[in-house]
């Protein structure tokens, strides 16, 4: 056996294999990227980079349930509607109304205070017409953040909270649910061909001890199918087992890119395929 041939083998896997190995990582290590939002839906020429957190406000409902099984555990579900708006909280992000329906459930320790969500969707709207808050005949919308245009649809995929009423929750786009013409990456790909979308809220919940009458048709009674007080004809009422919660916070849209020197390690990788077969081709 010639000696230089096989030390040449030796060398060519190697390569191949180190190179394919900085390729593996390098595509797998990335970071969170801005995301542009065109409101109305236009395409890239009308979306405007979403720098800053986008501020949320809306109300909910929330219901709790007690087991015998574990009584320092309670299990929860809360559904609600948020307005997005600038951070000044009132001037909207586009031309359209951006709204958002959520639904959410998981579980309060009763002796911390500590949240835990363990699932949920966020629906994200836009809607030409500017009627958030407001009653509608249909059974099918809530508290008018539901009528307009579903942009996205987002899972939730971590969450928790705590006693003073804070929570974070994390939420990935459901596949195939972003409409074409809203959210861009810094590049300019339309985000609906791949998909890669997340949005994240910061929220601080108040117990709301007058609802309104608004809230309470569209958000306690038909949204939440509640049949209790406020529902059957007597005066609405929290209790300590569900109670309707103003909330106000921030959100943020975000998509992921490789990290640029990893991504050099990867065109390296994809590189040395080309050289190793370079080599057979001519008998090297």
């Amino acid at each position: 056996m010639e000696p230089m041939p096989l030390l040449g083998k030796v060398a060519r896997r190697s390569l191949f294999a180190g190179l394919m190995l900085a390729s593996s990582i390098g595509f797998s290590v990335a970071h969170a990227a801005i995301v542009s939002f065109n409101a109305g839906g236009t395409g890239l020429s009308g979306a405007v980079p979403a720098t800053s957190a986008i501020s949320v406000h809306g109300s909910g409902f929330a219901m709790s349930q007690f087991n015998p099984a574990t009584p320092a555990i309670l299990s929860f579900t809360e559904l609600g509607a948020y307005q997005l708006t600038q951070p000044d909280g009132v001037s909207p992000i586009g031309v359209r109304d951006v709204t958002l329906t959520y639904s959410v459930s998981g579980t309060l320790n009763a002796l911390t205070g500590a949240l835990a969500f363990t699932s949920g969707l966020f629906s994200l709207y836009s809607d030409s017409i500017f009627n958030f808050g407001s009653a509608s005949s249909n059974p099918g919308v809530m508290f008018g953040a539901n009528d307009g245009t579903l942009i996205a649809s987002f899972l939730i995929t971590s969450g928790f909270g705590s006693a003073s009423g804070t929570a974070h929750m994390n939420g990935a786009a459901v596949a195939g649910s972003i409409l074409p013409g809203y959210f861009f990456s810094t590049g300019g790909e339309d985000l609906s061909q791949s998909g890669d979308l997340s949005f994240a809220v910061d929220i601080d919940n108040m117990i709301d001890f007058s609802p309104s009458p608004t809230v309470v048709s569209e958000i306690v009674c038909k949204a939440a199918g509640f049949i209790g007080p406020g529902c059957d004809g007597t005066p609405y009422a929290n209790s300590p087992y569900y109670f309707v919660v103003t909330d106000g916070g921030k959100a943020t849209l975000s998509t992921t890119v490789p990290e640029p020197g990893t991504l050099m390690l990867g065109v390296l990788g994809m590189a040395a395929i080309g050289v190793v077969r370079r080599r057979k081709v001519f008998g090297g």
